[in-house]
């Protein structure tokens, strides 16, 4: 039983991978591909070494005086069981109000994914998600002029093209490629990671939004960030504390029910040079 569950896991980060190929990087592709070739390795040297020991047996010669060849040695071989599909979708929408009752249905209860793309002129609160623990982790891309209000997750948040947005997230593992004036709102216990990024401001998460983020706060490693576009020993110029007076109010955010204007809400809380522009 523990074998066949671990061929589900392995399957189902094979095709999480898959899934992600489209819009990951090609130096995380890279990385996830050999994690996921190790599980892959190490799942088949257990099913060797569970698989029960071979049995030879010998038939007696034929009436013509010929002996028949031996038989050859039966394995065991494990069934696999299709994966279910656990990642979820927010993609193609612009100016409107999302919340997680606009997330479609997982096949399970924990350990889903969620993926949000094409988004332009959008506030997106899913902080409701954080009491029941389905989401682990997150993959974003294409993202701007918009607001992401977003739960503590156990897993990584990758992002990929985001612009003119401010994102509050907390999470294990956080990497953002491709960006431009992003103000991040971040709790997380390993170091940030920027690559190919410019104009990125961090701070704290919200205290209003979790206390867990709040009891985290002294130890949140938000201002420990990595560029990765420049491996030098002084400060990178793509990146920098979001000042204290640029910070958003505990009573400043949307909260849901929403009952606003969602280009009200971005041209006030956006920083100027982000506002969203009304096309002619």
């Amino acid at each position: 039983d523990a074998l066949d569950q671990l061929t589900i896991d392995v399957a189902k980060s094979r095709k999480t991978l898959a899934d992600a190929s489209s819009f990951l990087p090609a130096y995380d592709q890279r990385l996830y591909e050999q994690q996921v070739k190790g599980f892959e390795q190490s799942l088949e040297q257990l099913r060797v070494s569970a698989a029960p020991k071979s049995k030879f047996a010998f038939k007696r010669k034929t009436a013509t005086g010929q002996s028949n060849p031996k038989t050859t040695p039966q394995a065991a071989t494990p069934t696999t069981t299709a994966a279910p599909s656990d990642v979820r979708a927010l993609t193609g929408h612009t100016g409107v109000y999302l919340t997680s009752s606009s997330l479609p249905a997982s096949s399970s209860l924990s350990g889903s994914q969620l993926t949000i793309s094409d988004i332009d002129r959008c506030i997106i609160d899913l902080r409701s998600s954080q009491d029941d623990d389905t989401l682990t982790a997150m993959h974003m891309k294409n993202v701007k002029n918009s607001i992401l209000l977003l739960p503590l997750l156990s897993g990584s948040v990758i992002l990929l093209d985001l612009h003119n947005t401010i994102l509050v997230v907390g999470c294990h593992q956080f990497r953002m490629h491709s960006s431009t004036h992003v103000n991040v709102y971040l709790s997380i216990s390993s170091n940030p990671i920027i690559e190919h990024c410019s104009d990125i401001q961090f701070t704290s998460y919200p205290s209003s939004f979790s206390a867990s983020a709040s009891a985290n706060e002294a130890t949140s490693t938000h201002l420990s960030v990595q560029d990765f576009s420049h491996i030098r020993a002084t400060p990178s110029p793509h990146w920098r504390p979001l000042p204290e007076n640029a910070v958003i109010g505990d009573h400043s955010w949307p909260t849901a029910p929403f009952e606003g204007d969602v280009e009200t809400v971005l041209t006030r809380l956006l920083p100027q040079s982000a506002a969203p522009q009304q096309n002619d």
